[in-house]
């Protein structure tokens, strides 16, 4: 069953029950082994379910009226409530009655959703009782725990509902434990354990004054913890940062009580302490104190008398607590260790503190060895070094530092220019090429960082290093600096297969991007990134790729600009392309073995030939080269191919009012027609005009078999009268407007 059942029968008790019917045996089935393919994917993931049982015996159960009459409303409410805490919660409920009318629960699902329906269940399911405990307020904190976790630990464990009174209850010692029977009794010994086992421990506090704390700690914190190793106790003292007074103690009773006499027994000695206040350098008090305050425990430790240092800032004055018999020798103490140590300070640039330093402090290392008392301090952004420690050794120390310092000031220079922020990035080049590069002159440089804090300004910039090498480094920025000023950029709009035209030689000529190298040296050519480098690309998908920069001197970037829109020109015109077929069974004889042939052709036309690939079996070359150049090698090859085989020429004329339609060898409508007609092959007898006169006629060429070529005629002349047609209706007066418009539309 996996959702509740609505209305459950219980067996009567007078009636039998068949024990095989009403509770089979379950059937045992043999293990189904199946073969799992290695490559099958892992199943889905799916959270776990759990399965819990809950018992409510008979006397227990809050629907348990035996009068038959309400037998039905009994199970109705009782089906109701199950189905209710299904559709809220998503657990499956399984309800079963034995023969004593105990109901069994069995829940299924997700273990946080089963045990909010167990707790459901049992609150509405089984009769709920209330007991009262009474438990002193002092032990309600240990009931409760850590922001309640441990009452509802408790609470959910037991499936009851503790109240603890506040502490202006009118009763608040007495703690209302509502629930089940079963889970009353375990919250209840549970909390009369817990009251039990803290009976046994006892709590203490203590408020001794500040003042008098060292002497509970004693040197190094020893006293302290003699006292905890011998009572077993743990012992709570605010520490000296915190303003607290109140020391606590807790542990088993007998310990706490002896932790606490001793602790007040400390405390009474400590009021007969007299004090005396000693002026002293506030540079000497860290001295007085020791590192870790290992001074302080000393003198307390030998003498017995707590030294207390000021907390403002501002004064000298130190106060000595302790018996008069001990004062005089801790005071004594106290001016040695202040007058142990002396401080000295020696000038020296701030650039030079990280090479005293050196890397991860080799160098400082290196001249305090020997000397280890004595403590360095570099001032941040200061030009000062701070030494302390023994005088003997100080003054050895600052011997050696001065020595170094005076090789550096020798050895190192250091130069400071001021450059506009703009210009930094062309001072550290891409991916600091550039400033790698001045490097290698043995010199740093220091550009302003405002996020690691630099003092620098903004505009400045700070070399130092080998004296030779911040010279040539700072004529060399200079430099720099004043060329970028005179500066000036201007885009040019190549198209990409222009780009490539220029960029590219051919048999030993080299491209003519050079002439613009070698007249500009002063201008650089910065070509697009990743263009393609393609001449046969004729499109550009993006304006950026035809974008070139010229960057270089004023003068020179317009005379450069001036000089590349030529070339530009020239580099168009003498790459005029131009297809021609060339039939197969004649490639032998043209191209010939060593293609000598077609060689003296392209060398006396100035043109070069562009093959087809390959792979596509396509048998239409390129000519390249000037116009004219161009239409002179297709016309020598068209004679050639004509004095090889029986090819037959016809010229057809159309009217220049049709051109539009037929411009140049690349014009759709001669594509189509000559991919109609295998080996034909169509061209103008003269360039077409960008602007023909009306009524003038073009000439078309058409080479080919006879066949073919008589095919190649005929479609051109159905196109001609096609289009001659269209022209002519465009052209007749208003008045024929509608007769037209019926006549296209037939």
């Amino acid at each position: 069953m996996h959702a509740c059942a609505p209305l459950l029968q219980e067996p009567t008790s007078s009636g039998k029950i068949n024990q095989d019917q009403e509770y089979p045996a379950l059937l045992k089935g043999e293990k189904v082994s199946r073969k799992v393919k290695p490559d099958a994917l892992l199943p889905a993931y799916h959270r776990a379910k759990i399965t819990e049982v809950v018992e409510i015996p008979c006397e227990q159960r809050r629907y348990q009226n035996d009068d038959p009459q309400f037998v039905g409303r009994r199970y109705d409410a009782q089906s109701r409530i199950c189905s209710e805490i299904v559709k809220e919660t998503g657990v499956d409920i399984n309800l079963t009655c034995s023969k004593t009318n105990t109901l069994t629960i069995v829940l299924t699902g997700q273990p946080d959703k089963v045990v909010a329906a167990k707790r459901s269940l049992i609150a509405e399911l089984q009769q709920q009782e209330s007991v009262k405990v009474v438990v002193p307020q002092e032990f309600h904190g240990f009931l409760i725990g850590k922001k309640g976790e441990k009452l509802r630990d408790l609470q959910s464990r037991t499936m009851t509902r503790i109240a603890i009174p506040p502490s202006r209850a009118a009763d608040p010692n007495t703690i209302v434990i509502s629930g089940p029977k079963q889970g009353i009794a375990e919250a209840e010994q549970f909390i009369k354990e817990t009251v039990a086992r803290q009976a046994q421990l006892g709590f203490e506090r203590l408020d001794i004054p500040k003042i008098f704390h060292p002497f509970i700690f004693g040197p190094n914190g020893k006293t302290l913890e003699d006292i905890r190793t011998r009572t077993d106790t743990k012992i709570n003292v605010p520490p000296p940062a915190v303003q607290g007074s109140v020391i606590t103690i807790t542990g088993k009773r007998e310990g706490v009580i002896e932790a606490a006499a001793e602790l007040q027994r400390i405390h009474e000695e400590a009021k007969l302490c007299k004090t005396i206040p000693v002026r002293v350098k506030r540079s000497q008090h860290r001295l007085v104190f020791g590192p870790r305050g290992s001074g302080l425990a000393e003198i307390l430790g030998e003498t017995g008398v707590s030294v207390e240092l000021p907390t403002d800032p501002t004064s000298e004055e130190i106060i000595l607590r302790g018996k008069p018999e001990d004062l005089g020798r801790a005071l004594t103490m106290v001016y040695e260790r202040a007058e142990s140590s002396t401080a000295e300070e020696i000038h020296c640039p701030n650039r030079f503190h990280k090479l005293l330093i050196g890397k991860r402090g080799s160098a400082l290392n290196e001249l305090v060895s020997g000397y280890e008392r004595v403590h360095i301090e570099f001032g941040e952004h200061q030009d000062k070094i701070l030494l302390e420690g023994p005088p003997e050794e100080v003054g050895f120390v600052m011997e050696r530092l001065k020595s170094r310092i005076a090789e550096l000031e020798a050895s190192v220079a250091m130069e400071k220019i001021r450059v506009d922020p703009k210009y930094f990035r062309h001072i550290v080049g891409r991916q600091g090429a550039t400033i790698l590069k001045w490097r290698e002159n043995k010199v740093q440089i220091h550009l302003p960082s405002f996020e690691k804090g630099d003092h620098l300004a903004a505009d400045e910039i700070v070399i130092e290093g080998d004296p030779q090498g911040v010279e040539r480094t700072k004529r060399e920025i200079l430099q720099l600096v004043e060329k970028l000023e005179n500066e000036k950029c201007k885009d040019v709009i190549i198209e990409p297969h222009v780009q490539h035209l220029l960029c590219t030689g051919y048999k030993g000529i080299p491209p003519p991007i050079r002439a613009v190298y070698d007249s500009f040296p002063k201008v650089s050519v910065i070509w697009p990134e990743n263009q393609e480098l393609d001449s046969r690309i004729t499109t550009v998908d993006s304006p950026a790729r035809s974008v070139v920069q010229l960057r270089g001197d004023r003068q020179q970037v317009d005379a450069a600009a001036e000089r590349l829109q030529k070339l530009i020109k020239q580099v168009i015109e003498e790459n005029h392309r131009q297809e021609i077929r060339i039939f197969k069974e004649f490639r032998p004889h043209i191209f010939g073995r060593g293609s000598a042939k077609i060689q003296k052709l392209l060398d006396d036309t100035k043109t070069r030939i562009q093959y087809p690939n390959p792979s596509d079996g396509s048998d239409v070359f390129t000519i390249i080269g000037r116009e004219e150049n161009v239409q002179q090698a297709i016309r020598q090859l068209e004679d050639l191919q004509k004095k090889l085989a029986n090819v037959k020429e016809i010229i057809v004329s159309i009217p220049s009012e049709l051109t539009t339609k037929f411009v140049g060898d690349q014009a759709p409508n001669l594509r189509s027609i000559r991919e109609q007609c295998a080996g034909v092959h169509m061209r103008f007898v003269h360039p077409p005009q960008k602007h023909v006169r009306k009524g003038n006629q073009v000439e078309v060429v058409i080479i080919g078999p006879s066949e073919a070529l008589n095919e190649a005629k005929k479609l051109l002349d159905q196109l001609n009268a096609k289009v001659a047609q269209l022209c002519a209706e465009v052209s007749n007066p208003p008045t024929h407007e509608t007769s037209i418009y019926s006549q296209s539309y037939q």
